[in-house]
């Protein structure tokens, strides 16, 4: 148990977890020709999602996914990604 200014505090899932293995912030980007503004809606939609679901089954803990574009763009930016599977 972690010991806070004389409050006996039990570490989080979350904090437990990273005392094991380091995280990381990932950044996946892939270049395209310019698309118009529907099929680029669309794929960012679903970029997140991808990636969030790839990297829950290769059982890498990870933070907020954030999906960027731009029309020759397309980016998902997650946080505090784990170097190791658990």
């Amino acid at each position: 148990m972690a010991e806070v200014a004389g409050v006996n505090e039990m570490p989080t899932r979350k904090a437990r977890w990273r005392s094991m293995a380091d995280a990381k912030d990932f950044l996946f980007e892939i270049g395209t020709e310019e698309m118009p503004s529907a099929p680029l809606n669309n794929a960012v939609k679903q970029l997140g999602t991808m990636i969030a679901k790839g990297l829950d089954e290769a059982g890498l803990a990870h933070g907020e996914v954030r999906v960027i574009s731009s029309p020759r763009r397309l980016a998902a930016l997650v946080a505090n990604v784990a170097t190791a599977n658990r």
